[in-house]
């Protein structure tokens, strides 16, 4: 989101923070599956990232994370070619 477009400069500090991705899994930078679960590498997303919300088709997933790689887990098994949508924050 260009913050330009916002009219109060507070929000520009919280969108620049906040990133969203939606795409197959397959797509996204540092995704994987494992066993039903998509891992993720946070790296990729900048230091300090971390899993705000995580969901596929209505269905939100259960985050843990261990060291720099989350674990997206869905109660139906994901694969490569499901649409995931991340809201990723990270510290600017």
């Amino acid at each position: 989101m260009d913050s330009k477009n916002l009219k109060n400069p507070r929000l520009a500090d919280l969108s620049l923070s906040t990133q969203v991705v939606t795409a197959a899994v397959q797509d996204i930078p540092g995704a994987s599956i494992n066993a039903g679960n998509v891992e993720l590498e946070l790296s990729n997303f900048g230091e300090n990232a971390e899993v705000v919300l995580a969901e596929s088709a209505g269905e939100i997933a259960t985050v843990s994370v261990v060291g720099t790689v989350a674990t997206l887990d869905f109660a139906s098994a994901l694969t490569d070619a499901s649409i995931l949508r991340v809201t990723v924050r990270q510290d600017i």
